[in-house]
């Protein structure tokens, strides 16, 4: 027998813990019908950085270094974010300083192509290029958002970038395919979908 009662209680609970939940990430507020367990991983905002960074922290995605992680983007749009985040890399001392106007400019060709912006706030532009000897890359986040000509037309706040050596293009392949099993929506058991 159905308890109406039960079920009302049920429903304004749930209504209280949706208005009380905020990403600790980014502070939007968080729909927590049907979230996985796995705690900001489950923001549509900054989820996928969330788990970036984790994998980031247990060593699975070694080529994305940390010491060149820019968690406040001030760039506003599309050039000056890859701009900043190269010369992120240079700073951690990935890249050289010479590099950087032929990585900006191999980076932004690339995007001339089509757009790397592939939806749901994320970019992963990327490209080879003679000036790294391994797959290096790394993470960015802007909270308002850079107009990247992405494919849904949404602004952009989560950017990966990686280069890879021109000679190796099956560990380019890899590496993104590494990167985009992070970047997938999760389902509610946490698994991607």
């Amino acid at each position: 027998m159905v308890n109406h009662l039960d079920i009302a209680i049920h429903g304004a609970d749930r209504d209280v813990m949706e208005m009380q939940d905020y990403c600790h990430t980014c502070g939007k507020r968080l729909n927590t019908i049907g979230l996985s367990d796995d705690g900001p991983a489950g923001c549509p905002e900054c989820g996928v950085l969330s788990r970036l960074l984790r994998a980031m922290g247990l060593g699975e995605l070694p080529f994305l270094e940390g010491d060149a992680v820019l968690p406040d983007l001030r760039a506003t749009d599309k050039g000056a974010a890859v701009r900043e985040i190269v010369e992120s890399l240079v700073d951690s001392g990935n890249l050289s300083d010479a590099d950087t106007e032929s990585v900006v400019a191999t980076l932004l060709r690339r995007e001339e192509m089509g757009s790397t912006g592939i939806g749901e706030g994320v970019a992963l532009p990327h490209t080879k290029h003679p000036a790294v000897a391994r797959e290096v890359g790394t993470i960015a986040w802007s909270a308002g958002g850079i107009d990247f000509d992405s494919v849904d037309g949404r602004p952009v706040h989560l950017i990966v970038l990686l280069l890879s050596p021109v000679g190796h293009p099956s560990d380019h392949i890899r590496a993104l395919a590494k990167v985009a099993r992070f970047i997938r929506p999760r389902s509610c058991d946490g698994r991607s979908s």
